[in-house]
């Protein structure tokens, strides 16, 4: 039941990564074709490390709810057209 409830979190914080990726990518005016968007997948977890020690009260990031987007993985993008 945990374990469901950890894959559920990720998948959720991933979509919503995705989403700001997406909208930022269209920003820069290159949006990802239409064609493509089916096989993005929010299920990846390999970027998440499960074990160490995690301080969830009384911290305030600098960068608010969501880290920053790389501006050179929209610029890579915007140059491969993938």
């Amino acid at each position: 039941m945990a374990l469901n409830l950890v894959v559920a979190a990720i998948t959720l914080w991933n979509t919503a990564y995705l989403d700001r990726a997406l909208n930022a990518l269209e920003e820069a005016r290159s949006p990802v074709p239409p064609e493509y968007l089916p096989h993005i997948s929010p299920l990846g977890w390999e970027h998440i490390t499960l074990t160490g020690t995690y301080h969830w009260k009384g911290r305030q990031s600098r960068w608010g709810r969501f880290r920053p987007l790389r501006p050179d993985a929209i610029a890579r993008y915007k140059a491969t057209g993938a």
